[in-house]
């Protein structure tokens, strides 16, 4: 398989979070699905829940998912204290080469405020640099702790107010982060 991942699990009081990141180690670009089980002490599934990559992974391109939301167990205490492993799989249905370009894109005039009980509000501005319309870009926000571990990740899309962001064009980004 061309691409692995790496994932941690924050227990929170009365749910979970879970995120981690995709490499893409192979030659052609993906469309990378993953899906996560929680099992208790026996091996019994509590919970599962899937998510999509918000963007095509290059080849040699790193892209942090995350799992916010579990029906089962998130707001219900005793289900979620009963976690004792997870598993993260690709969901081979949706993980596949695509045709799709992707291009990088540097953002500017960053800035991070905290808006209290873990929430942080990231904002800045994004140029097309590409030499090229584009029909959307992405934002994605990855925050890491002081050992550059993953903790939380988070996206915007920006999509035209026409029919494409032409080069050279400018938009501003706005992405809320929770951290547990």
């Amino acid at each position: 398989n061309p691409v692995r991942d790496s994932t941690e699990l924050l227990r929170l009081i009365d749910s979970l979070h879970l995120v981690g990141s995709v490499t893409n180690n192979g030659s052609e670009t993906m469309n990378v699905a993953v899906v996560a089980g929680l099992y208790d002490k026996d091996g019994l599934v509590l919970d599962a829940a899937t998510t999509s990559l918000p963007i095509y992974v290059e080849p040699g391109a790193t892209v942090p998912f995350q799992f916010a939301y579990f029906s089962n167990v998130n707001w219900n205490s005793d289900a979620a204290q009963a976690v004792d492993s997870y598993t993260v799989q690709f969901d081979p249905y949706w993980t596949y080469s695509t045709s799709f370009e992707v291009v990088s894109l540097e953002t500017t005039n960053d800035d991070a405020s905290d808006d209290g009980d873990g929430q942080w509000t990231y904002k800045g501005d994004v140029e097309n640099t590409s030499g090229k319309a584009l029909s959307s870009i992405y934002v994605i926000v990855a925050v890491t702790d002081a050992a550059d571990n993953l903790v939380a990740t988070e996206y915007t899309s920006i999509y035209p107010e026409g029919d494409a962001i032409n080069a050279g064009d400018t938009s501003s980004y706005e992405v809320t982060v929770r951290l547990d």
